[in-house]
């Protein structure tokens, strides 16, 4: 399945990096980031903002 094929998370995290961006900049409090399979990539998400930003 493309949902667990780490080159498609590659491909898809500047999508979600910037989703979450636009979340945080709203200034309404958390931003909750989860991965419903638990495949660590809810963290790859936190990382790659933090790099990024």
């Amino acid at each position: 399945a493309v949902d667990f094929d780490p080159d498609s998370l590659r491909k898809q995290l500047p999508k979600a990096v910037s989703a979450l961006e636009w979340a945080i900049s709203q200034g309404k409090g958390r931003v909750y980031i989860h991965c419903t399979a638990g495949l660590g990539r809810a963290p790859a998400v936190a990382i790659s903002y933090m790099f990024w930003f």
